[in-house]
């Protein structure tokens, strides 16, 4: 069933986001399978984006409405793949959100009561989750980027960013310089965590470690391995970002094999 529905929303980015960009009224129509899973939530966005004239429209704009369809789509697809795990959490469940962005995978758990940790560098992105969670004492949101090290680093803003300071963007924002869709000349200093040692000095068991972050989760996760951190943690959730950033897919590679050398049961690559 996870997967069946996984299934279609990709499948609706190939079937009916390219045809919609490309102004065929009535696509949303005969995609009713998809409109039954998260029509309410992203549905605008994709009339709106129907009716738009890209030749008199800036291109900025039909770039800002794409990220907001994909933003979506990704949520979806994440939280349908959590709610076997979300049965699983009540008020005595810790969980780090590393890349929390805005906050919404962070608001699935703190419906369950869990107590969270939200990591989340990028300054737009953090003022939101902040002021989202405002109140809430089960969630604390730190503002600051998970790393291999303790240290500073560029935080490189996504390439439309400039053009259009919407939030929408702030899911790409990475302290990878390869990333290709981000803007190099764009970028902020700031502080990172080390996320091993932060984890080993909580002096608790970490019941789910959500990972997103932009690339950086290579060094890292090597890093829990060498240490045996992983041990500690109930469940890993990992994005990886090979299709977006140079030599990361032999990297990505590399790492399938360590956990399957070691068999590692816990680490789950490419949850969305």
């Amino acid at each position: 069933m996870i997967t069946s529905a996984s299934s279609v929303v990709k499948k609706f980015l190939q079937i009916c986001i390219i045809p919609v960009f490309a102004g065929q009224a009535g696509v949303l129509k005969s995609n009713r399978c998809f409109l039954s899973i998260c029509s309410t939530n992203f549905l605008p966005y994709l009339c709106r984006l129907n009716h738009t004239r890209v030749s008199k429209e800036p291109v900025f704009m039909i770039s800002l409405v794409k990220r907001k369809v994909l933003n979506q789509v990704a949520f979806w697809i994440s939280y349908v793949k959590l709610i076997p795990i979300l049965k699983k959490v009540n008020e005595s469940s810790l969980i780090i959100d590393c890349g929390a962005n805005v906050g919404d995978i962070s608001a699935l758990f703190l419906t369950k009561n869990a107590s969270v940790i939200a990591f989340e560098p990028d300054p737009m992105a953090f003022m939101m989750i902040q002021k989202r969670f405002e109140g809430n004492n089960n969630i604390e949101c730190i503002n600051k980027a998970v790393a291999h090290k303790a240290s500073t680093a560029k935080l490189y803003f996504h390439a439309d960013q400039q053009q259009n300071s919407n939030s929408a963007f702030t899911v790409s924002s990475s302290i990878i310089q390869d990333k290709i869709n981000i803007n190099t000349d764009n970028s902020i200093e700031i502080e990172t965590v080390d996320l091993d040692s932060y984890i080993t000095n909580l002096n608790k068991s970490v019941d789910i470690l959500k990972m997103d972050v932009e690339g950086a989760e290579i060094d890292i996760l090597n890093k829990l391995i060498k240490n045996g951190t992983y041990k500690k943690i109930g469940i890993i959730l990992v994005e990886t970002h090979e299709t977006k950033i140079p030599g990361h897919k032999e990297m990505v590679e590399d790492l399938k094999a360590t956990i399957s050398r070691l068999k590692i049961e816990n680490i789950k690559l490419n949850w969305i």
